[in-house]
């Protein structure tokens, strides 16, 4: 998810010229009613073959979440009481890989690399609506829901340390994650 240029002060900023246009009689957003966080949480599994001692396949299946936009208690409360739920909303990424996995076998340790493509797919939901016109002007459909899927490539490597014949312990990985989201997309 790409928060470049997406501040809070920027959210802030947007919210007082919404409140304002909307409901004229209402104060402007205070500072600090939104943050932005583009940290993610997640899960990651994968399944490797090894064809020889050194090249193996491997397919790799990852979910991430976060919430990149919050907001204060008390904006919530009021957004809440327009009857928009799912704000702010959670952001969904998930990654498809497959690829090569070279390695190279030494005694108790194996550093490896790999090259892996596949699709990633990102998707956001929020539902409700409101009566955010002033005077009671009626009510404003919130509800949004984003979704898009991508080519995407991952490279990386480390090192794995030997516990058993058969069994290794991942000392260390680094990843480099690749993928070219449509910024236009706004429906799928």
């Amino acid at each position: 998810l790409d928060t470049q240029g997406v501040t809070g002060s920027s959210l802030d900023a947007a919210c007082t010229s919404i409140a304002t246009s909307l409901t004229p009689l209402q104060p402007p957003c205070p500072s600090g009613t939104f943050k932005v966080s583009p940290n993610f949480n997640g899960w990651n599994g994968a399944f490797q073959y090894n064809v020889t001692r050194w090249l193996g396949f491997k397919a790799d299946v990852s979910g991430y979440y976060a919430k990149p936009i919050t907001i204060s208690s008390g904006a919530l409360g009021v957004v809440n009481d327009l009857g928009v739920t799912g704000f702010p909303p959670r952001v969904k990424s998930h990654n498809f890989l497959f690829g090569p996995v070279i390695s190279n076998r030494a005694e108790g340790f194996t550093p490896f690399v790999y090259g892996l493509v596949g699709f990633n797919r990102i998707s956001t939901s929020t539902i409700g609506s409101g009566d955010f016109g002033p005077s009671g002007g009626g009510p404003l459909p919130a509800s949004f829901s984003i979704s898009d899927t991508a080519f995407a490539i991952a490279v990386g490597g480390g090192v794995d340390i030997r516990a058993t014949r058969r069994l290794s312990v991942r000392l260390a990985q680094i990843d480099y994650l690749f993928t070219n989201h449509d910024p236009n997309v706004i429906a799928n």
